[in-house]
């Protein structure tokens, strides 16, 4: 009844708070978000809060870190390492059996051949980092 004071016993209360912290740790780790159609290979690891844009391809071997976002139409073939906090714009790609660093932005339209080390921001194809890419195309 409104207004009314329930008293519970303490063990029902840890047991509650328990899966309070539970469902909280859940939240706070969330699922990758994949939006269809995608693909992405049985053999590939995925971390926590992804999220995959629409028409995009993870290849065999792919290992992608935690908190990226990979746009629409992005192509990531085999055995490449991509790590934390990575940003990929639409219709770029990344070729086979390459690291990419942490905190890493990649252009839409970029195509990937080489590593890229962490907090870099590149474009082009292929990728420089930007302020060569723009220094060399002007």
């Amino acid at each position: 009844l409104p207004g009314t004071l329930t008293l519970i016993r303490v063990e029902d209360a840890y047991s509650c708070f328990a899966k309070l912290l539970e469902v909280y740790d859940s939240m706070t780790k969330e699922e990758p978000r994949i939006e269809s159609p995608s693909f992405i290979d049985d053999s590939a690891k995925v971390g926590s809060d992804l999220y995959l844009g629409a028409f995009s391809y993870i290849g065999r071997d792919v290992v992608i870190g935690d908190n990226s976002i990979i746009a629409g139409q992005v192509g990531v073939a085999g055995s490449s390492v991509i790590g934390n906090n990575v940003k990929i714009g639409g219709q770029a790609g990344i070729s086979g059996h390459l690291q990419i660093g942490n905190n890493v932005e990649i252009a839409g339209g970029s195509g990937v051949i080489k590593d890229i080390p962490d907090n870099a921001k590149v474009m082009g194809y292929p990728a420089k980092n930007i302020r060569k890419f723009l220094k060399d195309n002007k």
